[in-house]
């Protein structure tokens, strides 16, 4: 997604998020699932979280090599130490990144709404960069706007979008969804803790891609561009700019929450 469709979807999600952060609007709790997000840690394996991101992050910057180190984005980054990085953090990120998956949440409560949990780009029509529908609902639930945020910003935004010359855009689509949404809202936010929500849901999601999804594919720059035409592949599959960004916004999302 990219441009008003980009922008559209966008302001498609701050009105679901918005919706349901009233619990009036929620659906019952056995209409939805707990907590939402496919991500999260109570569906996938305890692998993630003790080794597989330390594991397979070596094999990963040796084929990203020439990628990272063309892209000043990246090329000035100690990338070597970013897979422990990520494994260190990893069991934090995933709770604070999911909160309603556990029983003893309280400070984040004013957060709770519904979140998508899979909006990547092949759940997303959109008309004339006007009319948007958002589709497949299978992991709907209970969860933090920034962390569906994320996953989105993640999965769905051409490369293009999030980084520009070198430098990350990501913070200019936060804004504008942190100004649709309290407009939505008819309150102020609190936006600090919002991108502080937003920076720990991208670590959250970089364990996630670098110990599972990029290791499936032994992703590449090669392999993203055989991959780049695959209408159902998410952007860090098939947009090196896209791969790119995502390392370079995880290490900046780690300095911010360490």
């Amino acid at each position: 997604l990219a441009g008003d469709d980009l922008r559209a979807t966008l302001k498609a999600l701050v009105r679901f998020h918005a919706h349901f952060s009233e619990a009036a609007r929620r659906p019952r709790s056995e209409e939805k699932w707990r907590c939402g997000g496919h991500w999260q840690p109570a569906y996938q394996n305890a692998e993630q979280f003790e080794s597989g991101v330390e594991a397979a992050w070596p094999r990963l910057l040796d084929n990203f090599r020439d990628a990272f180190d063309a892209s000043p984005a990246t090329r000035d980054l100690n990338l070597e130490a970013l897979g422990g990085r990520v494994q260190r953090a990893a069991v934090a990120a995933g709770r604070e990144a999911h909160p309603f998956a556990h029983d003893d949440v309280t400070d984040v409560e004013e957060w709770r709404t519904l979140i998508h949990g899979d909006l990547k780009a092949a759940n997303v029509l959109v008309k004339g960069g006007e009319t948007v529908a958002l589709l497949d609902f299978q992991y709907v639930g209970c969860g933090l706007a920034a962390t569906d945020l994320a996953h989105f910003l993640t999965a769905s935004v051409a490369g293009s979008e999030l980084l520009r010359d070198g430098t990350l855009r990501d913070g200019e689509l936060v804004d504008l969804y942190l100004a649709e949404y309290s407009a939505a809202l008819g309150r102020e936010i609190d936006c600090n803790a919002f991108k502080r929500q937003f920076d720990v849901a991208v670590v959250d999601k970089a364990r996630f891609v670098f110990s599972y999804l990029w290791p499936r594919i032994d992703a590449s720059p090669a392999e993203l561009q055989r991959g780049a035409d695959i209408w159902n592949r998410n952007s860090y599959n098939k947009d090196v700019k896209a791969a790119t960004w995502l390392v370079a916004r995880t290490s900046k999302a780690l300095d911010a929450i360490s």
